[in-house]
């Protein structure tokens, strides 16, 4: 075994749906999901069907599948793996721990360890890792339970094909007991089926054998501990109306059918494991049926109370989840689904458990992988990470990506006008960039400045410990524009925004001219002066944008600058007065980019100051 290193029905009519398709893989260069590794169908061999585990020491581990290729010419060695247990980094450097090798004098090869682990592992009290494999094993070829010690392979059981069960497909759980638990979907006693239970010794035994009737068949998933002891699943097929079952089972093996699928509006066929939310209720998935037709994301208590979270449709919302959900720390409900979204090749997707919306979170692209048919897993970083089993290099990836209301806990501020640089902290993977143009000067003949534009990406790919140019604009002088601001400035992607113009014309920084998920134009100046009688003003200058456009100071009455934007952008400078017993300035331009007042003409009053631009990195 080498290693080797590489970089009764309730049915929720009210859900709310939303598509956050700026977010979307469409063709954007900002994006909440970063693909870390892309397997090259080499000696990582590829097609990972599960999705991964966090480690004790923080890094994610996970298996793939592999093609099933062996090499086998007549009177030689058998050559080939049929699939990888391997660890990645947070930062996506994959190491593959150990391989299935493929053995023995062709034809008679053999898979003494195994063959194509389609589950996930679990990593043990004692710190080993378990899993296994739907096929191999060192004499019937049904599948195996293996333990990983110190980067090598222990065999623990082999599956015969009888009574024992046969082709598992499921992760195996820790019991109270420290002994570990799973299931197996054919064989049996009735051939429909199994769950069993094995020591971290090796020593097997049947809890229960399905008999294809109302308790189900062909349990395909793993099982869930619940905080009562008790150990709940799935069946794909079987149950009252053969669409498959929600069931409990007790460490001693008496199994109690808590649903039985209809086909209808609660969906058919469950491949997924359950999970238990903080709420002590059960959260699953159906691969198919539902109000859409392309299965369902559901509830169900431990009682059996079914209510259905969301149908889809196979469209923008995505369509035939594969993989169980997770629950996250912010108490949302996230998964996967195999189908659909915007490019046709799956889903990340996130139901709220305060108002059980649903948020279609990113569409895979096909190069940033596709068919995500495993599990995501939260890590300490806060994100979510897991696999698709195809798209890439073509033999599937890991990736990463934010949950839904990402916390930005530092922000750094830049004010200072000109060139610089930024490095980016360790373990910081994403940032969110906010930049300001600067504000347009006033004008001598009394026409306010426009304020700064004001662009922003929520997720700016970085890589820790690289270093970042920027630029923060330059506010304008008398009748000369403010500078654009930008950052990661003549790379790509490179977040912009522009300078607001100077008084005369004082129109705002113009977003379509900016770069960025989120862009608003800067606010109009007022044109020029005004007065009567012995009192004169001059234009206002315009806000910069913020969360919002920045406000227009419309006309020459209006002696307040135009108010920035909300939530970010600087207010625009206020007008100068002129009155037969003095002048007066109500305030200049403020940060970031608001835009400078005009002066009157013939007088030797200047122009009120407008505001340099600004950045923030926050993460």
């Amino acid at each position: 075994m080498k290693i080797k290193s590489h970089a009764g029905i309730t049915l929720v009519t009210s859900l709310s749906l939303v598509f956050c398709l700026t977010m979307a893989g469409n063709g954007s260069s900002f994006s909440p999901l970063t693909s870390l590794y892309s397997f090259t169908g080499q000696s990582d061999q590829g097609y990972p069907r599960a999705g991964l585990i966090v480690g004790s020491d923080g890094n994610l581990y996970g298996t793939t599948a592999g093609d099933g290729t062996t090499l086998c010419n007549p009177g030689q060695p058998c050559a080939g793996t049929e699939g990888t247990v391997y660890k990645i980094t947070l930062g996506g450097q994959e190491t593959t721990i150990l391989d299935f090798p493929v053995t023995g004098t062709c034809p008679n090869c053999s898979l003494p360890d195994g063959a194509g682990p389609v589950a996930g592992l679990v990593q043990g009290k004692d710190g080993c890792f378990y899993g296994t494999t739907e096929n191999g094993g060192s004499s019937y070829y049904y599948g195996t339970v293996f333990k990983i010690t110190n980067g090598t392979c222990v065999n623990l059981y082999n599956f015969t094909g009888g009574n024992d069960g046969a082709y598992p497909m499921c992760a195996l759980v820790q019991g109270n007991d420290g002994k570990l638990y799973g299931t197996t979907d054919y064989a049996g006693a009735n051939n429909s089926g199994t769950v069993f239970v094995i020591t971290t010794n090796g020593t097997l035994t049947t809890l229960y054998s399905f008999t294809g009737g109302s308790d189900g068949s062909m349990p395909m998933a793993g099982l869930a501990l619940g905080s009562d002891g008790n150990f709940y699943g799935t069946t794909y097929q079987g149950g009252s109306y053969s669409q498959g079952t929600v069931f409990k089972i007790t460490s001693g093996g008496s199994l109690t059918t808590l649903w039985n699928f209809t086909g209808g509006s609660d969906g058919s066929y469950p491949e997924a494991a359950v999970v238990q939310g903080s709420d002590g209720n059960l959260y699953g998935t159906t691969f198919s049926g539902g109000s859409g037709g392309a299965g369902v994301v559901f509830k169900v208590t431990t009682n059996g109370n079914f209510t259905a979270l969301h149908g889809f449709s196979d469209a923008y919302d995505g369509g035939y989840p594969l993989a169980a959900v997770v629950q996250g720390s912010d108490g949302n409900i996230y998964g996967t689904t195999d189908g659909g979204g915007i490019n046709n090749y799956g889903t990340v997707f996130v139901i709220t458990t305060n108002n059980w919306q649903f948020t279609s979170l990113y569409s895979f692209t096909g190069t940033d992988g596709y068919g995500p048919i495993g599990a995501l897993i939260q890590a300490s970083d806060g994100n979510f990470y897991g696999t698709t089993f195809e798209g890439g290099a073509a033999y599937g990836t890991v990736f990463r990506i934010f949950p839904l209301n990402h916390s930005w806990s530092i922000t750094n501020t830049i004010t200072t006008a000109g060139a610089g640089t930024w490095t980016c902290p360790s373990n910081i993977y994403h940032v969110r960039v906010e930049c300001w143009g600067a504000g347009g000067g006033g004008g001598s003949n009394g026409g306010g400045g426009g304020g700064g534009a004001c662009s922003r990406v929520n997720y700016f790919p970085t890589v820790p410990g690289s270093t970042y140019n920027y630029l923060v604009g330059a506010h304008g002088s008398p009748d000369n524009p403010g500078t654009y601001s930008s950052f990661n400035q003549y790379s790509s992607p490179e977040v912009v925004a522009m300078g607001g113009a100077p008084g005369e014309n004082g129109s705002g920084g113009q977003a379509g001219a900016s770069t960025g998920d989120v862009k608003y134009t800067g606010g109009n100046g007022a044109a020029e002066f005004g007065g009567f009688y012995c009192v004169m003003w001059t234009g206002a200058g315009g806000g910069a944008a913020g969360n919002s456009s920045g406000g227009n100071s419309s006309t020459s009455y209006n002696y307040l600058g135009g108010a920035g934007g909300y939530a970010g952008g600087g207010n625009g400078g206020n007008c100068w007065e002129i009155t037969c017993g003095g002048t007066t300035q109500d305030s200049p331009a403020t940060a970031p980019g608001g835009g400078g007042a005009g002066g009157p003409p013939g007088h030797y009053l200047q122009t009120s100051a407008a505001a340099d631009g600004q950045i923030r990195i926050s993460y």
